[in-house]
């Protein structure tokens, strides 16, 4: 029910010489007929009723909303929305400086209920304890079967940053994506961290601009961009892809990268490598980094690779064929200059955000410094026809010259996008080498 394919950026490499690199894309794909097996979803919506969601938001067309109430309109867009069926489960959380449960997990067709939750979510205010809403979340969740999600709006900081990080983990467990939705000002580590440790996606809501730079929406844009998260939860039939690799003495996994829908770390601290879920109509693609032993002349098995996976909507647990990872040592120069140029594409996709990163250090103290660095990502975006990335550094670039600095809203979109905005890789070789840009970045 899953395809799973890996390829080596290279097969050959230089005998006796130590810490050369492998890297290895690992791409997913669910069958065709898996498409029949769509899931039962259960999500949560958990949403920041702090005081300052009473800030109005402005938009150039329709009536002006405070946040809070742009976000229960735009949550009750979806409960009014096509799609969901009986099976279907939601639930609704709140937090401000204490959290309740509004409505534990109930059938998508309860919508009354749904509606009058979400209709008394202006009577409450307070603080700001994110951790704690997701908490209820996870309590919600950690029993639920099928696609799960959480969906968290918020606008702010939170006094609970260590408890934020905790449940991120928690729910990475369980493997559970939060779609994580800023409004207005918000935390963008705080938030960014939470989406990339559970496989999910951040979003940024921009008040003024018809059509923003992805991955920002506009005001009147946020119940379209949460009913695509949605849709998305209802196309994921394969969950809980487990990594298992198996490799010889002095083979190290250093970094797994998700690089397409979108980019995410994934956590090589424990075992296995949870990789998240898999939707049907699109590969899923990851990027395996290894460091080699030195080796004499031979050609060897470095690792054996092996995935296993649900399809919930079948009730089955798959196992995908073990594949084994064979590489030779060789003197041949020829061979030693064989790439794989798809593979290394991805592997450049992936850099983009440490350049930007770097970039946006520079700008505080280096002017300069950081306009030689985004031209490098800007070049390296162009080769790669990520067109939307190259935009959002070309604004950036605009405001160093400009500016001698880079606005706190550019910074936001630069970091958002450098994981959001990936692309399907195709064979080119004009790319910088994967040594140049490691040496920028140190990665």
């Amino acid at each position: 029910m899953l395809t799973v394919t890996v390829k080596p950026h290279k097969e050959f490499f230089t005998p006796h010489t130590p810490n050369q690199r492998l890297f290895l894309q690992l791409s997913a794909a669910p069958e065709w007929g898996t498409a029949q097996h769509r899931p039962d979803l259960s999500i949560v919506f958990v949403i920041d009723t702090s005081g300052s969601m009473r800030d109005r938001v402005s938009s150039r067309s329709g009536p002006k909303l405070n946040k809070l109430e742009l976000v229960m309109q735009s949550v009750e867009g979806v409960l009014d929305a096509a799609g969901l069926q009986d099976g279907d489960r939601l639930a609704l959380v709140s937090f401000d400086d204490e959290t309740r449960v509004n409505v534990p997990f109930v059938p998508a067709s309860r919508r009354a209920r749904l509606r009058a939750a979400v209709h008394s979510l202006n009577q409450f205010s307070g603080g700001t304890l994110m951790g704690a809403g997701m908490l209820e979340a996870y309590e919600l969740l950690k029993h639920e079967t099928g696609s799960q999600r959480v969906i968290l709006l918020t606008d702010g900081e939170t006094m609970d940053s260590d408890l934020v990080e905790e449940m991120g983990r928690k729910l990475h467990d369980l493997q559970v994506p939060v779609t994580a939705i800023g409004v207005g000002a918000f935390n963008v580590p705080i938030l960014t961290g939470v989406a990339d440790q559970t496989q999910g996606r951040v979003m940024d809501v921009v008040a003024g601009e018809v059509d923003p730079q992805s991955p920002s929406v506009a005001v009147g844009q946020l119940p379209e961009a949460i009913l695509g998260e949605v849709q998305q939860a209802q196309r994921e039939v394969v969950t809980d892809m487990a990594l298992t690799c198996r490799t010889v003495k002095g083979v190290t996994v250093n970094r797994i990268t998700r690089v397409a829908p979108q980019q995410n770390e994934v956590d090589v601290a424990g075992r296995p490598y949870l990789l998240g879920n898999a939707a049907h109509g699109e590969e899923t693609t990851f990027i395996v980094e290894c460091t080699l032993p030195e080796r004499s002349s031979n050609r060897m098995r470095l690792a054996q690779l092996g995935l296993t996976y649900q399809v919930p909507g079948a009730d089955y647990r798959g196992e995908a064929a073990p594949v084994d990872v064979v590489v030779e040592y060789t003197t041949d120069q020829a061979r030693l200059a064989e790439l794989d140029h798809g593979v290394l594409q991805w592997v450049q996709q992936r850099n983009v955000e440490g350049i930007i990163k770097r970039a946006a250090a520079e700008a505080n103290s280096d002017p300069a410094a950081a306009a030689k660095t985004l031209r490098l990502a800007q070049n390296l975006t162009r080769k790669l026809g990520n067109s939307n990335m190259t935009k959002v550094l070309d604004k950036a670039l605009d405001e160093l010259q400009t500016n001698k600095t880079i606005s706190l809203g550019t910074a936001k979109t630069m970091r958002m996008g450098s994981k959001t905005q990936t692309l399907r890789a195709t064979e080119s070789e004009a790319l910088p080498s994967s040594e140049e840009i490691r040496k920028l970045t140190g990665a």
